[in-house]
């Protein structure tokens, strides 16, 4: 039978695999994304030609909450699925909400970023990347720690999982290889692509010490077999010899 999907997937509507049952998403409204989120689901649906809003569904519910979220451009959650951030580009704002809803929402609202994408979501952080207002528009990565307002402007970013530890980020990556997060190529949260796959697989399996020693040994060319010093067979061709 093999392994269930470990990664959350659209069929038609209904969310399958991932950390939960499969959820069938209520409506007509074309779904633009659908994520887990503490049992239940966020989704961004279109409204119309070009608008766009979140809504979210409960665990075991048939009817989205009443409350929606307009214009959500982007849309990430944590391994875990308990926490969430969200991008509204038109506004230059970015959102953080957690599952329990022990935490009010917090959100980050700088007009200066232009047009802003949700990377990935730990804790109480949020990378984003944002344009900016000039032209051409330049890209770049920042850090948002939701709780103390901090923002951080990135250089590179390798992982997410970098930040937590070594370790930890390594049972992440192979929880979720999708979670792997270049800055440089833009994200690839739980949309696994095969550069970024590749790029995870030289991380988990490195090729050590032996196996360059082994791949750098030279390799002697093959060698014809020296000429046969022995004389030709005489051999009769069929039909060629008198009658008897």
């Amino acid at each position: 039978m093999g392994r269930a999907p470990q990664l959350a997937y659209l069929a038609g509507r209904t969310v399958r695999g991932g950390t939960g049952p499969d959820v069938t998403i209520p409506g007509r409204q074309r779904i633009e994304n659908a994520v887990r989120f503490g049992g239940g689901l966020l989704v961004v649906l279109s409204k119309g030609e070009t608008a766009t809003e979140l809504a979210q569904l409960d665990p075991h519910s048939a009817a989205f909450r009443p409350e929606r979220v307009a214009g959500v451009t982007s849309l990430v959650t944590s391994p875990e699925d308990d926490l969430a951030a969200y991008a509204v580009a038109a506004d230059s704002a970015i959102s953080w909400i957690e599952s329990t809803g022990t935490e009010p929402r917090r959100t980050l609202r700088r007009a200066e970023y232009g047009h802003t994408t949700v990377l990935g979501v730990r804790g109480d952080r949020v990378h984003f990347r944002a344009e900016g207002n000039d032209y051409p528009a330049s890209q770049t990565a920042y850090v948002w720690n939701s709780k103390t307002g901090e923002v951080t402007a990135l250089k590179t970013v390798r992982s997410l999982q970098a930040e937590h530890g070594r370790d930890r980020g390594r049972r992440q990556h192979q929880r979720c290889g999708a979670d792997l997060l270049q800055c440089a190529d833009g994200p690839c949260h739980r949309q696994a692509s095969l550069p970024h796959l590749r790029v995870l697989a030289r991380r988990l399996h490195p090729t050590g010490p032996s196996s360059r020693a082994r791949t750098s040994a030279p390799v002697e060319p093959s060698r014809a077999p020296p000429p046969s010093t022995r004389p030709a067979e005489p051999y009769a061709v069929s039909g060629s010899g008198p009658s008897s």
